[in-house]
């Protein structure tokens, strides 16, 4: 998968679970009003569903680091590794 289309899944995702637009690839997921447990139905929708493999980016990577933009670049990359 390519990392425009990442980025649109993730957004996707998040408007469908939170109600919230992410409008900023670079601003940081966690300044945006969403509460905890949300993100959970997120990350568990990209995992299981897009098998997009979220919680090791949130483990290998700081707060600073999720953004919409590092999290379809760093997964584009990480699937290109699997091949």
């Amino acid at each position: 998968m390519k990392e425009k289309e990442i980025k649109e899944i993730i957004r996707s995702v998040i408007k469908k679970w939170t109600g919230v637009a992410i409008d900023d690839d670079n601003k940081m997921l966690i300044e945006y009003k969403i509460h905890t447990e949300d993100y959970l139905y997120v990350i568990l929708e990209l995992e299981d569903t897009y098998h997009l493999p979220i919680l090791s980016f949130i483990k290998e990577n700081d707060a600073q680091m999720f953004t919409l933009e590092n999290l379809g670049k760093w997964l584009e990359r990480d699937e290109n590794r699997n091949y």
